[in-house]
Protein backbone atom coordinates (compact mmCIF):
# COMPACT_ATOMS: atom_id res chain seq x y z
CA UNK A 1 0.00 0.00 0.00
CA UNK A 2 1.40 3.37 -0.98
CA UNK A 3 1.34 6.23 1.50
CA UNK A 4 2.34 8.84 -1.05
CA UNK A 5 0.94 12.29 -1.46
CA UNK A 6 -2.63 12.50 -2.70
CA UNK A 7 -3.68 15.12 -5.17
CA UNK A 8 -7.17 16.49 -5.27
CA UNK A 9 -8.91 18.34 -8.06
CA UNK A 10 -9.49 21.33 -5.80
CA UNK A 11 -6.97 24.14 -5.70
CA UNK A 12 -7.11 27.25 -3.53
CA UNK A 13 -8.55 30.38 -5.08
CA UNK A 14 -5.89 32.80 -6.28
CA UNK A 15 -5.20 35.52 -3.75
CA UNK A 16 -4.27 39.04 -4.80
CA UNK A 17 -0.67 39.97 -4.24
CA UNK A 18 -0.33 42.51 -1.44
CA UNK A 19 2.78 44.69 -1.45
CA UNK A 20 2.35 46.31 1.98
CA UNK A 21 0.71 44.97 5.13
CA UNK A 22 -2.98 45.26 5.92
CA UNK A 23 -4.87 44.57 9.09
CA UNK A 24 -8.45 44.01 10.15
CA UNK A 25 -8.71 45.50 13.63
CA UNK A 26 -11.41 46.53 16.09
CA UNK A 27 -11.20 50.01 14.53
CA UNK A 28 -11.65 48.77 10.95
CA UNK A 29 -9.49 47.91 7.95
CA UNK A 30 -6.01 49.44 7.98
CA UNK A 31 -3.49 49.68 5.13
CA UNK A 32 0.08 50.85 5.59
CA UNK A 33 2.67 52.78 3.60
CA UNK A 34 6.35 53.18 4.40
CA UNK A 35 8.86 55.40 2.58
CA UNK A 36 11.60 57.95 3.23
CA UNK A 37 9.23 60.66 1.96
CA UNK A 38 6.07 61.23 4.03
CA UNK A 39 3.95 62.13 1.00
CA UNK A 40 5.02 58.93 -0.76
CA UNK A 41 4.25 56.88 2.36
CA UNK A 42 0.76 58.41 2.43
CA UNK A 43 0.22 57.62 -1.26
CA UNK A 44 1.29 53.99 -0.69
CA UNK A 45 -1.20 53.66 2.19
CA UNK A 46 -3.99 55.20 0.09
CA UNK A 47 -3.10 52.99 -2.87
CA UNK A 48 -3.37 49.94 -0.62
CA UNK A 49 -6.78 51.10 0.59
CA UNK A 50 -7.98 51.59 -3.00
CA UNK A 51 -6.88 48.02 -3.76
CA UNK A 52 -8.67 46.74 -0.67
CA UNK A 53 -11.89 48.57 -1.56
CA UNK A 54 -11.79 47.03 -5.02
CA UNK A 55 -11.16 43.53 -3.72
CA UNK A 56 -13.62 43.55 -0.81
CA UNK A 57 -16.39 45.79 -2.15
CA UNK A 58 -16.12 45.53 -5.93
CA UNK A 59 -15.27 49.20 -6.46
CA UNK A 60 -13.62 50.58 -9.55
CA UNK A 61 -10.54 52.64 -8.73
CA UNK A 62 -12.27 56.01 -9.30
CA UNK A 63 -15.17 54.96 -7.03
CA UNK A 64 -12.71 53.80 -4.37
CA UNK A 65 -10.91 57.17 -4.51
CA UNK A 66 -14.20 59.07 -4.15
CA UNK A 67 -15.31 56.97 -1.16
CA UNK A 68 -11.84 57.14 0.41
CA UNK A 69 -11.92 60.93 0.32
CA UNK A 70 -15.08 60.75 2.46
CA UNK A 71 -14.55 57.87 4.88
CA UNK A 72 -10.83 56.96 5.12
CA UNK A 73 -8.54 58.68 7.62
CA UNK A 74 -4.73 58.87 7.42
CA UNK A 75 -2.54 58.72 10.52
CA UNK A 76 1.21 58.76 11.10
CA UNK A 77 2.55 55.34 12.03
CA UNK A 78 6.22 56.19 12.50
CA UNK A 79 8.88 58.78 11.72
CA UNK A 80 12.04 56.99 12.89
CA UNK A 81 15.24 55.71 11.29
CA UNK A 82 14.70 57.80 8.18
CA UNK A 83 11.53 55.87 7.27
CA UNK A 84 8.12 57.45 7.56
CA UNK A 85 4.99 55.39 8.02
CA UNK A 86 1.37 56.26 7.36
CA UNK A 87 -1.71 54.12 7.88
CA UNK A 88 -5.09 54.54 6.25
CA UNK A 89 -8.14 53.51 8.30
CA UNK A 90 -11.53 52.49 6.93
CA UNK A 91 -13.73 52.34 10.05
CA UNK A 92 -16.21 49.47 10.40
CA UNK A 93 -19.61 50.48 9.03
CA UNK A 94 -18.25 53.55 7.20
CA UNK A 95 -19.73 52.24 3.94
CA UNK A 96 -22.88 50.85 5.54
CA UNK A 97 -23.36 47.35 6.87
CA UNK A 98 -24.22 45.61 3.59
CA UNK A 99 -22.23 47.69 1.10
CA UNK A 100 -20.92 45.54 -1.79
CA UNK A 101 -21.02 46.55 -5.45
CA UNK A 102 -20.38 42.93 -6.52
CA UNK A 103 -23.86 41.89 -5.36
CA UNK A 104 -22.56 39.64 -2.56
Amino acid sequence: MSHGTRRSGVSPAPRPEVEFPRALTQAGWITFGFHEDLDEAAMIAVDGMLDLLGERYGMERNQAMAWSSLVVDLHLTQIVNGVKGVHAILPHGALGDNFDLRGN
